[in-house]
């Protein structure tokens, strides 16, 4: 085979590798502080160099606390997003203002109207999964313990994605100010802001983590860098230090 030829079929397949990597949503702000901006940065997390078009969806799950069934719709409608991931595989946009506090995004390849009724029969569940086209992502925030149960049925039936459980806060300071992902183990967490203007960080289950676990500040935004990750304590350090020793011995 011809030199040229070879080259040429390896840079296709290294492009293919490439496209074939997980896209996430990576970084944004549900609520951030201050009031509402016209528009707000949305991070995606892939594959660096690879080019990525789709669509941003935004679902209100925003339902009344007693309500038995919630009504699925989209206010604001899609949002395109395209572009090329950088050296760090990020890639940074910004979208109009969306619907909050409890909501979801789903980041898939169709774009619907807005205003389109998800739920028509208002039982909780999409009526049609397909129209979303292919699914990369989906995370879904709230600021009430019954909107979180709904994005949990949501993410189950989507098959792919994260629900944040409610953190247990009340009042205004519930809503999420920004959610994040752990820049190593893609680890989805939310920072909430108590009653008291306290930052708390929460992980997908509800649980608080405590901030000087982090390599990094997870209460300050990081759009166009690489996140704040989680640094094992030094137990936990030392028992995976003495787990890999103890494996290697055993390869010997």
């Amino acid at each position: 085979m011809h030199t040229s030829m070879i080259a040429s079929l390896a840079g296709l397949a290294l492009s293919a590798s490439a496209l074939a990597g997980p896209v996430l949503i990576n970084e944004f702000q549900p609520n951030p502080a201050g009031t509402d901006p016209t528009t707000t940065t949305i991070e995606l997390r892939g594959t660096a160099g690879a080019s990525f078009s789709g669509f941003l969806i935004n679902i209100d799950t925003d339902g009344p606390a007693s309500s038995g069934a919630f009504a699925i719709v989209n206010p604001t409608g899609s949002f395109a997003i395209s572009g090329v991931f950088d050296a760090n595989g990020l890639l940074t946009v910004s979208v109009a203002d969306f619907e909050n506090p409890s909501f979801g995004f789903v980041l898939a390849s169709n774009s619907l109207a807005a205003g389109t009724d998800l739920d028509a029969n208002n039982d909780g569940l999409f009526d049609n999964v397909s129209a979303f086209g292919t699914i990369f992502d989906a995370i879904f925030v709230s600021d009430q313990v019954e909107d979180a149960a709904l994005g949990a049925a949501l993410v189950s039936q989507l098959g792919v994605g994260t629900n944040l459980a409610f953190s247990g806060l009340t009042g205004n300071s519930s809503e999420p100010l920004s959610v994040f992902r752990d820049g190593v183990t893609n680890a989805v967490y939310q920072v909430v802001v108590d009653g008291a203007g306290a930052s708390s960080v929460f992980d997908a289950a509800g649980s608080q983590v405590t901030a000087p676990f982090f390599g990094g500040d997870p209460l300050i935004t990081s759009f166009g860098a690489v996140n704040a990750t989680i640094v094992p304590t030094p137990g936990a350090a030392a028992l995976l230090g003495l787990g890999g020793l103890l494996a290697s011995r055993r390869r010997r």
